[in-house]
């Protein structure tokens, strides 16, 4: 696990200016955005969960949003602060995720939870449980599906050969994990005809 979490690493330092420069112009997510926090408190705090080099926490900011992002790539967040000196960002396994950083009214993970294995889910929820408040929403992006992705895993960029193992999470494993940890759920959201082409799919739970 180790060696994997050391390659998923390299990968997101590596292509952290990349991403960076695809992701701060591309909107595809801000109509999900939006209908996400249409249903929280005005002004919410939010928790963006592998952020990455921050362009989902500068929208959420943008749309009136208090933010803060953890990422465990350290290139993503060096980033992150920088366009966005606004938002708190910190380096971070989300596994190890506790209160330190405070309560939130929503928490998303957009496109993190791929490089989740099945059975450290039932950690992840059991520490957004512990940061979120009871009624608070968990907004999860993940391509639908059971197990290891083999091609989407192993990548190449500029080429360097990458295995960034990549999971594929279904609505009812995800609703059985989360009952079990204190959440239901909720609804999910619809995506663009491009990222649901994809197998793209944005799934809400809400705190109990």
């Amino acid at each position: 696990m180790e060696d994997i979490n050391k390659e998923i690493k390299r990968y997101y330092n590596d292509i952290a200016e990349q991403f960076a420069d695809a992701w701060y112009s591309n909107e595809s997510l801000l109509p999900v955005l939006k209908e996400f926090l249409s249903f929280l408190n005005p002004k919410p705090r939010i928790l963006d969960l592998g952020c990455g080099a921050g362009y989902e926490s500068m929208r959420l900011y943008k749309l009136g949003a208090e933010v803060v992002g953890v990422d465990y790539s350290i290139e993503p967040i060096r980033i992150a602060k920088e366009r966005n000196p606004q938002c708190r960002f910190e380096v971070m396994d989300f596994r190890e995720l506790d209160d330190s950083l405070g309560i939130f009214d929503g928490i998303i993970a957009v496109a993190s939870l791929i490089h989740i294995s099945d059975e450290e889910l039932s950690i992840v929820f059991e520490n957004m449980k512990k940061v979120i408040r009871t009624d608070g929403l968990v907004m999860i992006l993940v391509i639908e599906g059971y197990g290891v992705s083999r091609e989407r895993s192993v990548i190449k960029n500029n080429g360097k050969e990458y295995n960034r193992t990549f999971y594929l999470h279904s609505r009812e494993r995800l609703s059985e994990i989360a009952e079990n940890k204190g959440f239901k759920y909720y609804r999910e959201l619809l995506l663009d005809d491009e990222s649901s082409s994809y197998g793209w799919k944005c799934f809400e739970f809400q705190s109990k």
